[in-house]
This record gives C-alpha cells, sequence and structure tokens, in this order.
C-alpha cells in the first residue's frame, strides 16, 4: 500500500490518507502528527530531488524516480532497524502487526482496526492484533486500583496469578476506552 500510495490521496492537513488495498479496497487512514511532520520534511527536502520525466505522482520514489520497489521498502526497513540497534531485523509487516497490536492495546475498537487494516473478516484482525493478555490484564488492575483505591489484600490479589485469569480481555474493551490507558 505505501509503494503505491499517491500524492492526489495523501491529505495532510486533514491528518490522513487514501489508500488501495487488496482487491482493489480503498479505505482511509489516520496519519499522526509526527508522521505528517515527516512527510512533509520529505515532500519539501527529499522528493523534489528524486523527480524526473519518467516520475509518477507516487509519494515515495527511488533514486531513479520512479516508485520503490518492495524489496527496497524492506531493504529500508532492515537497514532502519539495524541502525536503531534492534536484536532481531524487522520486515514492513511486523509494522503493520505493531501499528494494529498499538491502537488495540490503546482500547481502539477491534471493528475499526478491521477497517483500517482492509480485512474482510473480523476473525483475521483478532488473529493480527493479537496481545499479549496477561500484560492488558495487569495493566488494567493496576490501574483499576489506582482508580478505584486498594487495600492490601486486593493488592495481593491484583498482582496474584488467578486474578489474571478470570477476566477476558474482550469485556474489558469498554472500561479500557472509558479511563485506564487515558494520562493521568
Amino acid at each position: 500500500e505505501i509503494i503505491e500510495a499517491l500524492l492526489e490521496n495523501l491529505y495532510l492537513d486533514e491528518g490522513h490518507i487514501r489508500v488501495t488495498g487488496k482487491g482493489n479496497k480503498t479505505r482511509i487512514i489516520p496519519i499522526g502528527k509526527k508522521a505528517i511532520e515527516e512527510i512533509n520534511y520529505y515532500l519539501e527536502k527529499g522528493r523534489k530531488n528524486l523527480v524526473n520525466s519518467k516520475s509518477s505522482s507516487h509519494i515515495f520514489l527511488s533514486i531513479r524516480g520512479t516508485k520503490l520497489s518492495p524489496s527496497r521498502i524492506w531493504q529500508i526497513v532492515r537497514e532502519r532497524s539495524k541502525r536503531a540497534n534492534l536484536k532481531q531485523p524487522i520486515h514492513p509487516h511486523q509494522l503493520r502487526h505493531s501499528f494494529a497490536t498499538h491502537l488495540l492495546s490503546g482500547g481502539a475498537d477491534l471493528r475499526i482496526i478491521q477497517e483500517m487494516l482492509g480485512h474482510a473478516d473480523i476473525s483475521t484482525t483478532q488473529v493480527y492484533t493479537h496481545v499479549d493478555e496477561k500484560g492488558l490484564k495487569k495493566i488494567c488492575f493496576l490501574r483499576a486500583s489506582k482508580i478505584f483505591g486498594s487495600s492490601k489484600s486486593s493488592k495481593r490479589s491484583i498482582k496474584s496469578k488467578n486474578s489474571f485469569s478470570r477476566i477476558k480481555v474482550g469485556s474489558l474493551n469498554p472500561l479500557l476506552k472509558f479511563s485506564f490507558f487515558s494520562p493521568s
């Protein structure tokens, strides 16, 4: 999708991009403030130096002025992961997975994530956005104890392994959206 992204589908002032994915399915993806800054910088300082007579309206261009290839995207991601001193190389698809997981852990609705990823079936999104349920439950319990107060006995209960296994993460979704991940 990033390879086929076109300038005419980029709405930085509105904070989104329209992309076309598998099955010629078009959808709108939000763009964060930092990404908008970086894209603006690239458009002003980088892309204009790459444009030539062969160039199209693709946002990201190669040094030859043509759209980037899938292998070049993979190479860029691998180079950046090495530069960041990550122990394992990162693949482009992992960025998509991380995006979805981050949204889910922040309380985003699974249907919204499904739409952003372009999945036809919600079960695909559920597998794709697998989160560490124990970690999520622990955060929720600790946040709940902060909000609602707790005694020594409830603190022990919060830390106990059994208390995490009694809660289904799906049942926490309305609570997550309400307050557990909002800044203190």
